[in-house]
């Protein structure tokens, strides 16, 4: 039986429909298997990126832990510096990591802590078998074996709150500074974050020779416990001289310690900076000198906003024509806690072993601060600030410090807390639990054991639980203020004998979670000291 043409084009439509249908299900399965390509490809980016996301949650809430628990021990030591810290000590055995491909060395002031180390906190570990780095000074908590998220790894305690939150990780916008050279990084990048990796010394390299200081530095400078030494910036004739010229608001410096600096500079003047307005916290300078003109300081020129905390500074001189202070010359506003002056301090007017002016332009807090200090120089000289002007309804307070020492030549408004205070009618000034224990040599009417001369209006101020120790020299003869101006108030200083200022029982109002005493041997001293 023959084929019509009518059923030869009805097989081939047939055909035509089938091989649509054929080139559909390949299209699919081609799609399929993109999309599963795809898959499996975002599967292993994200495998290869962070490999276990339930460890880096794990271990991210056992750094904080961690973080809090050597918090609480570094305030139980303060109360007991009997006590042993746990952990082992890295400074004859230093641990590096390989961090995204620098290498970072954790040695001063670094502990390690194993599991077994780790048994007395009170929230148990997620993860039993890690390792991690301590600083029990700064609090800065580092993961041994680190966490992998995308592509890098990551150790510090910073680093995995900042993933956690989704914030910028600190350490993706670090430089690493190893060598003298690498300092200059500091210069070209003022706005980055920075870690030191090393000790610099600074003598004998080209960039150290006159160091040219950072302006305008809005970055970070971690020292992680390491030293910059022989840091020279020798320019008698320009303003701003330090490490840095002047550290902005939004800066942070911390955990950095210098040794032997000779800085000599015009006005604003110090050490690490010129002017200060950020945070800057654990910084410690060891031996050298500063000099300068107006706006001198151990630490810096000047201190506005921000906070100055856990510094300890010890140098030969400070030495200055006015404001100049072994801290820092002049101090605006913001906050200067637990910070310790050693040395002498030279100024023709306002000098202070703390503060040489302290103008109060918004509150304005000195917290456990303290000063062993040889004071000189012409007028406005005390042995915590040199000179006080508070006006407009700005606030200073003073709390639990004191001054040691001796001020040894000066012509007029001479104390041992204060040279001389002057506080409007709308300001105020309020001092608690201080004292004074120290010997003005060339005494006169404006002399005083806490106050040389007194302009004190404000009627809200106040002055409760202060000492001085009036018999600390021979045949001293000394009132507690030396003159009282017209219209001042009175606040109230009291005498004490040497013995009695040896006795935790005279001070009896005092806060000793913060200070201690050998009892009979020595004066109180701030707990903050020990470390």
């Amino acid at each position: 039986m023959g084929l019509s043409m009518k059923d030869i084009f009805k097989k081939d439509e047939e055909t035509l429909v089938i091989d649509k249908k054929k080139q559909a299900i390949k299209t699919l399965i081609m799609i399929s298997v993109v999309i599963l390509l795809l898959l499996i490809l975002v599967i292993i980016i994200r495998y290869w990126g962070n490999v276990d996301e339930t460890r880096r949650k794990n271990i991210t809430r056992d750094i904080i832990n961690v973080r809090n628990y050597v918090t609480t021990l570094a305030a139980e030591v303060k109360e007991d510096p009997g006590l042993v810290l746990p952990g082992t000590s890295l400074e004859e055995q230093p641990v590096t990591l390989n961090i995204n491909g620098f290498e970072e060395e954790y040695r001063y002031g670094y502990y390690l802590l194993t599991a077994e180390d780790l048994s007395n906190m009170a929230t148990a570990l997620n993860i039993t078998d890690e390792q991690y780095i301590v600083n029990y000074d700064t609090a800065d908590v580092v993961n041994v074996t680190g966490i992998r998220y995308k592509s890098k790894v990551y150790h510090s305690i910073d680093d995995l709150v900042a993933i956690e939150n989704g914030e910028m990780i600190p350490s993706d916008n670090t430089i690493i500074i190893k060598t003298p050279a690498d300092m200059a990084y500091l210069l070209q990048y003022p706005s980055a974050n920075f870690k030191l990796a090393g000790n610099i010394d600074m003598s004998g390299e080209a960039i150290g020779e006159n160091w040219t200081p950072v302006k305008d530095f809005k970055g970070k400078l971690d020292g992680r416990g390491y030293t910059i030494s022989n840091l020279v910036v020798e320019k008698p004739s320009e303003p701003y001289i330090g490490l840095f010229a002047n550290i902005e608001p939004s800066s942070v410096i911390t955990n950095i310690n210098f040794d032997n600096p000779k800085i000599i500079g015009e006005n604003y003047t110090g050490v690490l900076a010129g002017t200060i307005e950020g945070d800057v916290r654990y910084v410690t300078i060891n031996g050298g000198t500063v000099k300068g003109e107006s706006f001198v300081g151990g630490l810096a020129g000047s201190h506005q906003k921000g906070k100055v905390s856990n510094c300890m500074i010890s140098l030969e001189s400070v030495d200055g024509r006015e404001q100049v202070g072994g801290v820092v010359g002049a101090l605006n506003s913001g906050t200067i806690s637990e910070t310790k002056f050693q040395g002498k301090v030279y100024a023709l007017d306002s000098g202070g072993g703390i503060a040489g002016r302290v103008s109060a332009s918004n509150t304005t807090y000195l917290y456990e601060t303290c000063a062993n200090v040889t004071v000189a120089g012409t007028e406005s000289l005390g042995g915590i600030i040199g000179k006080v002007e508070i006006i407009s309804k700005n606030l200073l307070e003073m709390k639990n410090c004191y001054a040691v020492g001796t001020i040894t030549e000066g012509e007029q408004n001479m104390g041992g807390l204060i040279g001389y205070a002057r506080v409007t009618t709308d300001a105020q000034i309020v001092i608690d639990s201080l004292y004074a224990a120290v010997n003005i040599l060339e005494k006169n009417a404006t002399s005083g054991g806490c106050i040389g001369l007194s302009n004190i209006s404000a009627v809200a101020s106040s002055a409760v639980n202060v000492f001085w120790e009036k018999n600390i020299a021979v045949g001293e003869v000394l009132n507690s203020v030396g003159t009282v101006a017209e219209n001042s108030i009175s606040l109230a200083f009291e005498d004490k004998t040497s013995e009695a200022m040896r006795l935790r029982s005279t001070y009896t109002d005092w806060n000793f979670d913060v200070w201690a005493i050998n009892e009979r041997v020595s004066t109180p001293y701030l707990k903050f000291e020990i470390k």
